[in-house]
C-alpha cells in the first residue's frame, strides 16, 4: 500500500489512480461489461460503440486508438483532445498576468466580448449579434495575423482606467490568449506548439480570465482551468503546487508524460483498417475543449 496525503486530489500522485483516470480504465470497464454480459445472455453484443463529450469525447478516441478490435464504431464530441496544451497554455496565461498591472479581471470580459463584436459580426455578410465567420474573426484577433488588434480599446496613454478599456500591459496578455505558445519539444502527436484560443464567448463562464489576482507568493492564488488539478499533480508534483514558477523548458520529461497519458494518438489506422466507423464533432467556441487545437 502507499500512503497519500490527506489532501484534495491527491490520488492524481498516485500511479494506478492517474493512468485509470488518463485511460486504463477503459478497458477494464470495458472486459467486465463483456464479461457480465456473457452470464446474463451467453454472449457478447454483436456490435459496440462508445460515444462521448468533451473528457468523454477524449475517451472515445483514447478507446478506438489504444483497443480498436473492441469498438465498431465511436462518437467523440467536443474532444478534449490536446489536454496537455490546454494545461501548459492556462500557465503560460497565468505567468503573462504577474507583471505589473497585466492582470485582467473578469469585469474586462464585456468590453472585451464587445470589440470582437464589432470586429467579426459582419465578417460574415449579416450584422446580427452573432459571429459566424470565426475563422476570419479568429484572425482578425491573432496577433500574429493583424498587428494591434485590440488598438480600439486601449485605454488613454496605456494605463488602466476602468473596465471600458484595456492598459497595454492587459491587451499584451489578451493578445497572448490568441496567440500560440511554442514548445522546446515535441508532444505525443508530435506538436511543438499550441495554437492559441478562438474568439466569440468571452463572457462565457468568466472566459478566459482569472477571478483572482495572480500572486507568484501564494501558490493557491492561481487555479489555472479546469484541468488545474492535474496539472499541479502531473506537472508540478503535487496538489498544492505553485503553477505561476512552472518552468516549460526544465518540465520536459513531466509534459511528455503528461502528454503521452492523456492525449489521444491522432492514428486511427487499426481502426479504420477494422471498417470500424468514427465521428468527431467540434464546436465553433469552446473555452474548455479549444476547436483551434482538436
Amino acid at each position: 500500500t502507499c500512503a497519500l496525503p490527506i489532501a484534495s486530489n491527491a490520488w492524481i500522485l498516485n500511479e494506478e489512480s492517474w493512468k485509470n483516470y488518463a485511460y486504463e480504465q477503459l478497458k477494464k470497464t470495458h472486459d467486465a461489461v463483456m464479461q457480465i454480459f456473457v452470464m446474463m445472455y451467453g454472449e457478447r453484443p454483436r456490435l459496440n460503440y462508445f460515444g462521448g463529450e468533451s473528457e468523454g469525447g477524449r475517451e472515445a478516441l483514447q478507446a478506438i486508438n489504444r483497443w480498436p478490435q473492441d469498438y465498431d464504431g465511436a462518437v467523440a464530441y467536443v474532444p478534449v483532445v490536446y489536454t496537455a496544451g490546454i494545461a501548459i497554455s492556462a500557465v503560460i496565461n497565468g505567468i503573462n498576468q504577474l507583471a505589473p498591472g497585466a492582470w485582467v479581471s473578469p469585469s474586462k470580459a464585456a468590453v472585451i466580448h464587445n470589440e470582437t463584436l464589432r470586429l467579426c459580426d459582419g465578417l460574415d455578410g449579416l450584422e446580427d449579434g452573432v459571429i459566424n465567420n470565426y475563422m476570419a474573426c479568429n484572425a482578425k484577433l491573432d496577433p500574429t495575423v493583424t498587428p494591434n488588434p485590440l488598438a480600439g480599446i486601449r485605454c488613454p496613454e496605456g494605463a488602466d482606467t476602468g473596465d471600458t478599456c484595456l492598459s497595454d500591459a492587459q491587451i499584451a496578455v489578451v493578445n497572448g490568449f490568441h496567440s500560440s505558445i511554442s514548445f522546446p519539444y515535441s508532444l505525443a502527436n508530435g506538436e511543438t506548439d499550441w495554437p492559441g484560443w478562438g474568439t466569440g464567448l468571452e463572457t462565457f463562464n468568466q472566459w478566459l480570465l482569472s477571478g483572482t489576482k495572480p500572486d507568484v507568493n501564494d501558490w493557491n492564488s492561481y487555479a489555472g482551468n479546469w484541468v488545474s488539478a492535474a496539472t499541479k499533480g502531473r506537472l508540478g508534483g503535487s496538489p498544492t503546487a505553485n503553477l505561476l514558477t512552472f518552468n516549460l523548458a526544465k518540465s520536459k520529461l513531466n509534459v511528455q508524460a503528461f502528454s503521452n497519458d492523456m492525449d489521444p494518438r491522432a492514428d486511427w489506422g487499426a481502426f479504420l483498417e477494422k471498417n470500424g466507423k468514427l465521428i468527431i464533432i467540434g464546436a465553433a467556441s469552446d473555452y474548455l475543449a479549444n476547436p483551434r487545437a482538436q
